[in-house]
């Protein structure tokens, strides 16, 4: 057996590297002269896509981390900043709602509608001291002078008897020394209200007096002022006839039990009427 020499033992590999050249360039022509990839470089891509891929995904994962390392300091400002901003918002909106509920329940009150053109001057009760009297306090620049009335949307409360400033001592219907004139608005039968006497002092009912002895009050019957005592002007409601009764002495005593439109007990927005 004939073993081939040292030099054509050297020359062998660069004969198959060389074949292998020639092999690829041709094959490289070839395709791109039909302008598709050649089959070294569908293998090529084949063994290599699996390894670009994971190193594409482990790069993303290792820039993402060390942005978040890098940044989270100005995160965790800016969480916080979010924080306090939904806080203030969340304040913000209870505020708001609070004051949507304050102006509804004045509307409320005063009977008050968007179209209305207010003539009167809103009034706050800023206090409210055993008895019949309450302090009302009206907004700086309006005036209010002693005999004003005053009113809410249900009906009358009473009257102005005291101003200093822009605060007003009020006595209410409720109160024991009040009297006034008042007609029933079905019959038109006239007589004076009072308040109505507790054993608690604290009256919550008027009554009606001095009736004629052919008066026809009856259950539910409104109660208006008739304006004939120079005090309250005439037409403003009073509350409805809750009972009436007859003295046993005389047939001829008729008292009506009157229950006020108005909450005494609940007074806290009313209107100032100016007296002309």
């Amino acid at each position: 057996m004939i073993r081939p020499t040292a030099s054509r033992q050297h020359w062998r590999p660069l004969l198959i590297f060389a074949g292998l050249a020639v092999m690829l360039t041709i094959w490289q022509h070839q395709a791109g002269g039909g302008g598709t990839s050649s089959l070294p470089e569908h293998l090529g891509r084949a063994l290599t896509y699996p390894a670009v891929r994971r190193f594409t995904a482990l790069h993303g994962v290792i820039y993402d981390v060390g942005v978040s390392v890098l940044r989270a300091p100005a995160i965790a400002v800016e969480n916080r900043d979010l924080r306090q901003q939904r806080d203030r918002l969340l304040a913000e909106k209870a505020l708001s709602t609070e004051y949507f509920l304050e102006n509804k329940r004045i509307k409320e009150k005063l009977g008050l509608s968007v179209e209305q053109q207010v003539k009167e001057i809103p009034a706050l009760v800023i206090a409210r001291p055993p008895g019949g009297q309450v302090t009302i306090g009206v907004p700086s620049g309006r005036e209010i002078h002693v005999g004003d009335v005053i009113r809410e949307a249900q009906g009358l409360v009473g009257r102005v008897v005291e101003v200093q400033g822009t605060t007003a001592q009020v006595i209410l219907l409720i109160d024991r020394h009040h009297a006034l004139s008042a007609r029933d608005q079905r019959s038109r039968d006239e007589g004076m209200v009072y308040p109505e006497q507790t054993w608690s002092g604290n009256p919550r009912r008027l009554r009606m007096e001095k009736l004629l002895q052919r008066a026809d009050l009856r259950t539910g019957d409104v109660i208006l002022t008739s304006g004939l005592d120079k005090v309250y002007p005439p037409n403003i409601p009073i509350g409805t006839v809750e009972s009436v009764r007859r003295s046993p002495a005389s047939v001829e005593a008729i008292t009506a039990i009157i229950k006020p439109f108005v909450d005494f007990d609940r007074l806290d927005y009313v209107w100032v009427v100016s007296q002309p």
